[in-house]
C-alpha cells in the first residue's frame, strides 16, 4: 500500500510501478511473495519495460511469478526459455467436444450431404483457430448455427468460419458493425447504459429507457398502475441490438463476459459507440429515470395483505435509492430535468400510498417525506438548496432534520451513522446555513441533536 493512499482509491500507474519496484530494491524482505499476473498483452504501456520489471522481480529470491499473455514474440523472447504451459494446448479437448455438441445437436448438421470426416475437419479448424480461447469458440459456433439456420452450405460454413477474426476483440467489432444501421443509437444507448451501472440492472429498466425516444418525460407523466408485460420484447430488443454481447439472467441484463465489457471501455470504443448518437446522451439519467418508472408500475415484489398485496418495503427502498443515486451521477447540463424527476419520485410516494401499494406508518411522518430523508444523505445539495426556498420543506419532519442527517434510513429498518463523509459535511453546511440548529432537543431522546 502506497503511503496516504486509501485503500479504496484505484492505484495509478506511476503508484504501482513505484511500488514493485521498491520492492526490487528491497533485498532483506522478511516475507516472500507470489505474483499471478495475467493478460500482460492487455498493457498499454511499453512492452519491454514490462519485461524488464518482471525479470528484474523474478531474480529476487523471496518473490516467484507466474506470467500468462496471448503468444507475442516480445514476451516470448523475455520469458520463453523458463518453464511454461500453452493453455490452448490444456482447453482444446474441451473446446472441440463443445463446438462438435452444439453443431451436432443442431437439426441441420445432419441435412448436409457431406461425409462426417469433412465435418470432423469443420470442428478441428473451430479448435485451431481458437488458440485456447473459449469465449472465441463459443460466438464462432453461435455463428455456425446461425449459418445452418439460413441453410448454409459446407463450404459456406467455411467462408463463414474463415471471415471471423481470430482475435476476439476484432470479433467483437465486427459483431457490432454487423448490427443493423436501424438500431446503431439503440445499440449505442443500451451499452453505455450498461457500462455506467457498474452492475446489471432489471431487464425493465432497459424496456422503460426505451420509451424515452417517444418522450423523455415518460417516468413522469406515468401514473400509477400494474405492468404485466414487456419482458420477452425486451429480452429480443437487447438480443439484437447487441448482437448477443448483452445477455439477460434471472431478469437482469449483463455483458456476456467480462471481456467485452473491458473492451467497451477502452477509449478507441468509447468514440464508437458516441459516433452512433444523434444527440448527447446521458446514461445516468436515463437509469434513474426508468427506476422511477419501475417505483411507478409497480413490477416490485409484493407480499399479501389482509385484504390487498403491497409492495415490499426493502424493494421500494432500493429502487428509490437507485434513482437518486443515479440521478447523482448525471450530467449537472440536466439539472432541471433532475429537479422534475426528483419531484415526481416524490409524487410517486403520495401516489402508491393513495393506492394502498404501500404503507409508511412506522417509516415516515408522511409518504412524501420519505424521498426528502433519502436525498438529504445523496450529493444532490444544489437540489435540496432550491427546495429549501419554501419554508416548509422540512417543516413536517417530527425529528430535527439534521437528525436525520445524522442517521441513515437503512432499509433493514435499523439506521446507521452516515458522519465524517464529504456528503455529509456539505448537506450540513447547508442545513446549517438555512437555519437548521444543533441546539434543536429531540423530545424522544430528551436531549438535543449536538
Amino acid at each position: 500500500m502506497v503511503r496516504g493512499q486509501k485503500d479504496t482509491e484505484p492505484w495509478s500507474l506511476p503508484e504501482l510501478s513505484k511500488a514493485l519496484n521498491y520492492i526490487t530494491m528491497a533485498d532483506d524482505m522478511p516475507c516472500k511473495f507470489c505474483f499471478f499476473i495475467d493478460g500482460l498483452d492487455e498493457y498499454d504501456g511499453d512492452y519491454l519495460d514490462l519485461c524488464e520489471l518482471m525479470i528484474s522481480l523474478s531474480k529476487l529470491k523471496n518473490i516467484k511469478l507466474c506470467v500468462s499473455s496471448r503468444p507475442a514474440n516480445v514476451f516470448n523472447d523475455a520469458f520463453g526459455g523458463g518453464a511454461k504451459l500453452c493453455v490452448q494446448d490444456l482447453t482444446r479437448g474441451d473446446i472441440l467436444s463443445y463446438v462438435n455438441d452444439r453443431l451436432s445437436n443442431y437439426p441441420r448438421w445432419e441435412l448436409l450431404a457431406v461425409g462426417s470426416k469433412i465435418k470432423e475437419q469443420l470442428v478441428e479448424d473451430v479448435g485451431e483457430r481458437a488458440e485456447g480461447v473459449f469465449l472465441w469458440a463459443f460466438l464462432v459456433t453461435r455463428s455456425l448455427r446461425d449459418g445452418l439456420t439460413n441453410g448454409d452450405t459446407l463450404q459456406d460454413l467455411r467462408k463463414r468460419l474463415v471471415a471471423l477474426p481470430t482475435d476476439l476483440e476484432r470479433l467483437f467489432r465486427q459483431m457490432l458493425d454487423a448490427v443493423d444501421s436501424l438500431y446503431h443509437e439503440k445499440m449505442a444507448r443500451i451499452f453505455l447504459i450498461a457500462l455506467w451501472a457498474t452492475i446489471p440492472l432489471n431487464l425493465m429498466v432497459y424496456a422503460y429507457h426505451n420509451e424515452e425516444e417517444d418522450d423523455e418525460d415518460h417516468a413522469i407523466r406515468r401514473p400509477v398502475k400494474f405492468l404485466c408485460e414487456g419482458y420477452e420484447q425486451t429480452k429480443r430488443h437487447i438480443n439484437a441490438w447487441s448482437s448477443g454481447l448483452l445477455v439477460v439472467q434471472h431478469q437482469e441484463v449483463e455483458f456476456l463476459h467480462r471481456s467485452v465489457r473491458d473492451f467497451l471501455y477502452t477509449g478507441e470504443m468509447n468514440n464508437y459507440l458516441a459516433g452512433k448518437l444523434t444527440f448527447k446522451f446521458d446514461a445516468a439519467l436515463s437509469i434513474s429515470r426508468a427506476f422511477v418508472a419501475i417505483i411507478k408500475s409497480p413490477i416490485l415484489d409484493m407480499i399479501p395483505q389482509s385484504d390487498r398485496w403491497q409492495i415490499r418495503w426493502t424493494d421500494l427502498f432500493r429502487c428509490v435509492g437507485n434513482a437518486i443515486q443515479f440521478a447523482e451521477q448525471a450530467e449537472p447540463s440536466n439539472s432541471m430535468k433532475i429537479l422534475k424527476l426528483m419531484d415526481a419520485l416524490e409524487n410517486a410516494m403520495e401516489m402508491l400510498s393513495e393506492a394502498k401499494l404501500v404503507d409508511f406508518t412506522g417509516v415516515c411522518e408522511a409518504p412524501r417525506l420519505f424521498v426528502r430523508k433519502v436525498i438529504l444523505h445523496s450529493n444532490l445539495t444544489w437540489y435540496v438548496e432550491i427546495k429549501l426556498k419554501d419554508p416548509t420543506y422540512l417543516g413536517d419532519f417530527t425529528e430535527p432534520p439534521l437528525r436525520t442527517l445524522l442517521y441513515y434510513p437503512h432499509k433493514s429498518g435499523r439506521r446507521r451513522h452516515n458522519l465524517g463523509t464529504d456528503t455529509f459535511a456539505k448537506m450540513l453546511d447547508l442545513l446549517l446555513q438555512h437555519g437548521q440548529d444543533l441546539n434543536d432537543t429531540d423530545s424522544r431522546l430528551g436531549g438535543n441533536t449536538y
